[in-house]
């Protein structure tokens, strides 16, 4: 039998030694570790651009308050109702209100509230004083 060969000899056959490569199962669960990984990676990013779009809106109605109570405060014709400082975004809101406080023979204090209210989250409130120009002083 000179021309018989053993199964160990011919490649591929018998199993004389470790076997190289994965195995289909080894490979799928690789893929689902990934495949998590990937999904809790995306829902972070989600959460970040969220949070900066709200952090973006956050500061565009501290920025028009702002703004609002400085026109409040320096024309002495700004009055209640809508705001003065112009055009809102679209969705946007902003009111002011006059309140007479100190009102010793006329009013001579007026607090001013500036509300601006974004078309999501909550509205921004700012207060400030506003002296007549008789109660001024030296």
């Amino acid at each position: 039998m000179m021309g018989a060969r053993r199964l160990a000899d011919v490649p591929g056959g018998g199993s004389a030694g470790p076997r190289a490569g994965l195995s289909l199962v080894e490979v799928l669960v690789a893929l689902a570790v990934l495949g998590a990984a990937g999904a809790a990676l995306a829902g972070l990013q989600l959460g970040a651009l969220r949070t900066g779009r709200v952090a973006q809106e956050r500061q565009l109605a501290a920025a028009l308050l702002a703004d609002e109570l400085l026109v409040q405060r320096l024309v002495a014709t700004a009055g209640a109702g809508a705001c003065a400082t112009g055009a809102l975004p679209p969705g946007w809101a902003c009111s002011a209100e006059r309140a007479c406080h100190a009102a010793y023979p006329a009013c001579a204090l007026t607090l001013v509230t500036v509300t601006v209210t974004p078309p999501t989250g909550a509205p921004l409130v700012g207060r400030t004083a506003v002296r007549a120009a008789s109660a001024v002083g030296p």
